[in-house]
């Protein structure tokens, strides 16, 4: 998956405080996450890394699987959460 292709998937994207080109790569994300002030949205950076990550060449149906694995450790850190205010 291409990172412009997250990008445009995105809710919010064109808030985030980078120019993502079409040939943008995830050693680009990287890049500017490391030299500047970041992206500022981590999840889209998680995002990037997971599926755009050049070594993996995923296809829709594991970036899909990826996407849905992430999405229930979330609910159930989500869970946690809901649960410890309610004992306080």
């Amino acid at each position: 998956m291409r990172i412009i292709d997250i990008y445009n998937a995105y809710p919010g994207s064109d808030l985030l405080p980078v120019d993502v080109a079409e040939d943008m790569t995830l050693e680009d994300i990287e890049f500017v996450e490391a030299t500047g002030p970041g992206i500022g949205d981590t999840l889209f950076v998680f995002l990037c890394r997971e599926l755009a990550n050049p070594d993996d060449e995923l296809d829709a149906d594991e970036a899909a699987r990826r996407c849905e694995s992430a999405m229930d450790q979330i609910a159930v850190v989500r869970d946690a959460v809901l649960a410890t205010a309610a004992a306080e």
